[in-house]
């Protein structure tokens, strides 16, 4: 239809369902008044066309239900109206869970929706479950990142701590030989220095296991992202085919469709992999903080039972519940909720060495 020169035209002359897409937006722009069913469906068709379609798909042919769509007609809902509406669904339960890809679809059926409106919704979904699944990717890979990071400082002060411990040792055995009695204080001062340093490693250490325990619960937490984004994807794909089977009609936006899904599908495996290398590494991380926690035990005789868990809020007064000095207090690694990669774990690594050294310069210098 030509509407290159439309006119003074009445909306009751125009039989509006036998027109494109572009011709109802050509009216609406001359000042010709659209019925709202008209034009909203025909600037939503126009939203999913790629740049350089030539769609000669009019409303009757977009809206005429096929075959394998469910039957009863109904106006075609825009993405938007559709997204409030599973919103507020969603929301009526405070705990209730998100539908599955399947369940969407068939809820949507039974509500009346379009093949067609089907498609144009998947596609928004898919769309957003891509976005949340690259986040998943690159949280987990910071925490991981951090993780190792955090392991290999550990490492650098635990070896460097057992130096001091097998020197003092090495002192106690020498003065325990003499076979003088007048050493005795001297052997026990040793002792005691053994032991503070037993003390400060196993703190490092569950400074270290606490960091480790926050960031496996971030990663764990958005684990069954990629899932839902591999099941909204598949389902993508299927309801594009579906369209394709409708060449003159949805055979273009059909094609988009399954080429959402397939990229939505892609992203989220990518995630769903990244999660689970994160996991193994942080697994492995774990162990290695144990293993120093055994060694210092096996070495010094502190457990690491025996120190209380820095997150504890008694730990910040002593027995008489006095203050300690800030030097004293223990340093906790920052809980975090996972919307900034980079804000993983706030509290690093050097700033808890320097805190639990900051008694003195040597902490060989520790007296009974």
């Amino acid at each position: 239809m030509d509407v290159s020169r439309i006119g003074a035209v009445s909306p009751t002359q125009v039989d509006w369902r036998k027109l494109t897409s572009k011709e109802i937006i050509d009216f609406e722009q001359q000042g010709v008044e659209v019925p709202s069913q008209y034009l909203q469906w025909a600037q939503e068709f126009q939203r999913t066309l790629a740049a350089g379609d030539n769609d000669d798909t009019t409303y009757e042919m977009a809206t005429s239900e096929p075959v394998s769509a469910t039957t009863t007609s109904k106006p075609v809902t825009s993405t938007s109206e559709s997204a409030d509406t599973q919103t507020s669904e969603n929301t009526s339960g405070t705990n209730q869970e998100e539908l599955s890809a399947s369940a969407k679809r068939k809820q949507m059926e039974k509500d009346g929706q379009s093949l067609y409106s089907i498609g144009v919704e998947f596609r928004s979904i898919s769309n957003d479950k891509t976005v949340e699944s690259e986040n998943v990717e690159a949280s987990s890979s910071a925490a991981s990142e951090q993780s190792s990071n955090s392991i290999e400082s550990l490492d650098s002060y635990m070896s460097e701590m057992m130096a001091q411990i097998d020197a003092l040792k090495s002192d106690i055995k020498s003065e325990a030989n003499k076979k003088d009695n007048t050493n005795i204080a001297k052997i026990n001062k040793l002792n005691q220095q053994v032991k503070n340093l037993g003390t400060s490693g196993q703190t490092i250490a569950a400074s270290y296991s606490l960091e480790l325990d926050n960031l496996m619960s971030l990663v764990e937490g958005q684990s069954s992202i990629p899932d839902s984004g591999i099941d909204y994807g598949t389902e993508t794909i299927s309801i594009g085919e579906e369209l394709r089977r409708y060449p003159l009609i949805y055979g273009a936006f059909g094609r988009r469709v399954s080429r959402t899904g397939e990229n939505t599908v892609s992203v989220s495996e990518q995630a769903q992999s990244v999660v689970a290398q994160s996991l193994d590494t942080l697994n492995s991380n774990h162990d290695s903080i144990m293993a120093h926690q055994s060694n210092i035990e096996a070495q010094t005789g502190i457990s690491a039972a025996s120190v209380a868990p820095e997150n504890s809020e008694s730990n910040s007064k002593d027995q008489n519940g006095d203050n300690k000095s800030e030097a004293d207090k223990p340093v906790q690694t920052a809980q975090n909720d996972g919307t900034e990669a980079s804000a993983i774990a706030s509290a690093s690594i050097d700033e808890i060495l320097k805190a639990k050294i900051r008694k003195g310069e040597d902490i060989n210098s520790q007296s009974a």
